[in-house]
């Protein structure tokens, strides 16, 4: 009997050595997918993280271009000029309205009015009562069609009428127009303090008889000296002759308070403005009651 018990345990032994290796070749073999797949994982990856790199690159590059190619204006191609040619073969030019848009943009923006006309827009006009509503109409009516013409608006403060005349100056610069903003109590004393010196006053004045839109915010604010009439005289009798101009005002004063100060200043004032002459009293103060008017 021993003799067959050794023949059956050798046998058994090579059955497992046999199931053995066959195991130690699935084993390796698997191990041998499972690397591969890592490998290719890996290269997946690598793929992926080239992929993103390019579309950042044609991002950044994209939005580079959209800078500076001629597609960025449809008017001018990108040059800031129109340039046209005459019937005698002479070639003309004119800035464009990007060209005119951007450089009143970088001038609002090296006065540190941005965040003013960011702020002052009618869409965030909080309008409460009729009388908030009609001057918001009348504003936007004023800035979205007029070519020419004056805009005042006087009486109480805290009323929303440097909100809405900033919102109309905004809107006017989107539609191509210079402008220049003159904020009365700050910069009315400058230009009197120059008054002595011919040279530089005229290099402040000029700017503010010729420029197509002039705001003139808080217009005699505090006490009127002979000195502020004069300056206000010879600024507005100068946008006054020129019909191709738009003055917005607004002040703290009425055209009849205004008048009595001065009736030239007045009168001119109220026959540029005409209809879109607004005056808001015995309202209170929306600063108050936390509006941003």
């Amino acid at each position: 009997m021993k003799p067959a018990a050794s023949k059956i345990g050798g046998t058994g032994r090579r059955v497992f050595a046999s199931r053995k290796q066959r195991l130690s070749k699935i084993v390796t073999k698997e191990k041998e997918k499972n690397i591969k797949m890592e490998k290719e994982k890996e290269k997946e990856a690598e793929r992926l993280m080239a992929a993103l790199q390019r579309l950042r690159k044609n991002i950044r590059r994209a939005e580079a271009e959209s800078d500076t190619s001629s597609d960025s204006c449809p008017r001018c191609g990108g040059t800031g000029h129109i340039v046209w040619q005459g019937a005698n073969g002479e070639r003309f030019s004119k800035p464009c309205t990007c060209a005119i848009i951007a450089e009143t943009q970088r001038q609002i923006a090296k006065s540190g009015l941005s965040d003013l006309f960011d702020k002052c827009t009618f869409e965030r006009f909080q309008v409460c009562e009729p009388w908030q509503a009609k001057l918001k109409s009348a504003a936007q009516i004023f800035a979205s069609a007029t070519t020419d013409g004056w805009f005042f608006i006087g009486g109480a403060s805290g009323c929303g009428k440097t909100h809405l005349c900033t919102a109309a100056c905004g809107l006017l610069l989107k539609r191509g127009m210079r402008m220049k903003y003159f904020q009365w109590r700050a910069d009315a004393p400058r230009l009197k303090s120059l008054v002595n010196d011919a040279e530089a006053y005229q290099r402040e004045m000029e700017p503010l008889k010729k420029v197509k839109v002039l705001y003139i915010d808080d217009f005699f604010k505090g006490s009127v000296t002979s000195g502020d009439i004069n300056l206000a005289f010879e600024l507005l009798n100068s946008r006054y002759i020129s019909p191709d101009k738009i003055t917005i005002i607004s002040s703290e004063l009425t055209i009849e308070q205004i008048l009595k100060y001065d009736a030239a200043i007045g009168g001119r004032i109220a026959e540029r403005a005409g209809e879109y002459i607004f005056t808001v009293e015995d309202k209170p103060n929306w600063r108050l009651f936390g509006a941003e008017n």
